[in-house]
């Protein structure tokens, strides 16, 4: 064998391997006649050889043709789980459907620094119905949270609550901020606010906000090289290729 950059293998070894493929050849009617005729044991490797490229050729090309007819099923099923990701982290979700009978307030709490959502903190909906008692919710990992008010019931003249405001509370439920303006409640009606405090008075939520952030950019990041795996083909063998393998 040339010293070059090829596999080192000892001739006998290269020869039993190729000669294990002759039953194969035999049983679907490769070069029998020739081979065993001809003394020359070199010659006969070398028509081995070349039943052996065109079996690999056509393999290639017949996994091409599949590989063709589902990539751009696999990059729409991709793509799609991409969308989900960044619509669901980067994508404020303000269409909150109203509901009967009830008030909605929600809306999503950051690090005022560097917008860092802010899991698992406190937020209190205060009405100013009198003998109304607070709601509260925690923040999901992302840092949403969804306050209902039900406007029936006693104390609720005409079905309707006065102007309710949103707090946002510490570990010691001491106010760390809270919405900028107040919001009428009525029945069936919903609003957003977008709420942001100093990540470092909830330092256990910060740390946990960018624990979420890294695990939703290295998902990201797996969706986008499978992307490119995707777009590259199927890995078939290339004419000449040394070894056998691109």
């Amino acid at each position: 064998m040339n010293r070059d950059d090829r596999p080192t293998l000892h001739p006998g070894t290269l020869v039993r391997g190729l000669l294990a493929d002759l039953g194969t050849l035999v049983r679907e009617g490769g070069p029998v006649g020739e081979i065993g005729k001809d003394g020359d044991g070199v010659a006969q490797l070398r028509r081995l050889g070349a039943a052996l490229r065109e079996r690999r050729a056509a393999a290639d090309e017949e996994l091409a043709t599949r590989y063709r007819d589902r990539a751009g099923a696999m990059r729409e099923v991709i793509q799609a789980r991409q969308q989900r990701v960044e619509a669901y982290t980067h994508r404020l979700r303000q269409a909150v459907p109203p509901e009967p009978g009830k008030y909605i307030l929600a809306g999503r709490l950051t690090d005022e620094g560097t917008g860092v959502p802010l899991p698992n903190v406190v937020v209190r909906l205060q009405d100013d119905t009198p003998g109304a008692a607070p709601t509260t919710a925690h923040t999901d990992a992302l840092g949403y949270f969804r306050l209902e008010l039900t406007l029936a019931g006693a104390g609720r003249t005409g079905g309707r609550a006065g102007d309710v405001r949103v707090e946002v509370l510490d570990a010691e439920g001491k106010v760390l901020g809270g919405s900028e303006r107040s919001f009428h409640a009525e029945p069936g009606r919903s609003d957003f606010v977008k709420l942001r405090v100093a990540g470092g008075r909830v330092p256990r939520s910060l740390e946990l906000g960018r624990t979420v952030e890294r695990a939703v950019e290295e998902r990201l990041s797996r969706l986008r090289r499978t992307e490119r795996v995707v777009a590259q083909g199927p890995p078939l063998r290339r004419p000449g290729a040394r070894g056998g393998a691109p």
